[in-house]
């Protein structure tokens, strides 16, 4: 896992905690539970979440990844970087899932921002319910926040 007394120095952790995992659940309205997540969050001085990343759904090639965040919360190159390194070096995972309501271009633009791409042309059909989907992929060897 990520060493987390250097990340806690910049309000990045890498800890299991309930209280991460249910402001990450109740932003997203998931109902996600702590033994089938990993996380990383970044904190502000208090200690409250600021965003959560968890990953689950780890294979040996694939992992996937989820995000939530405050309302302002503007994200960090250091923290992809953290999330980057989880995934690609810690778990040795090759590529990076990420799934996007087609409706939150916030998530869309920060998606390609970051160097995911979508893996394929169509949404997929009620994601999210009542609303379609965009699957997004990070590949190990497209990943930028490795070597910055």
């Amino acid at each position: 896992m990520v060493e987390e007394s250097k990340m806690k120095h910049h309000g990045i952790v890498g800890e299991q905690k309930a209280e991460y995992l249910k402001f990450f659940n109740k932003t997203l309205g998931l109902n996600m539970a702590l033994s089938d997540v990993k996380m990383i969050t970044q904190i502000n001085e208090n200690g409250e979440p600021m965003a959560v990343a968890t990953f689950s759904n780890c294979s040996k090639y694939n992992m996937e990844i989820c995000l939530a965040a405050r309302r302002g919360w503007t994200c960090s190159r250091r923290f992809i970087r953290e999330c980057a390194k989880y995934a690609f070096i810690t778990c040795g995972v090759r590529r990076l899932t990420s799934y996007v309501e087609v409706t939150n271009n916030k998530g869309i633009n920060i998606h390609n921002r970051v160097g995911f791409h979508m893996e394929f042309s169509q949404p997929l059909k009620h994601w999210f319910g009542d609303t379609d989907g965009l699957q997004f992929v990070m590949m190990k060897e497209d990943c930028k926040w490795l070597t910055t």
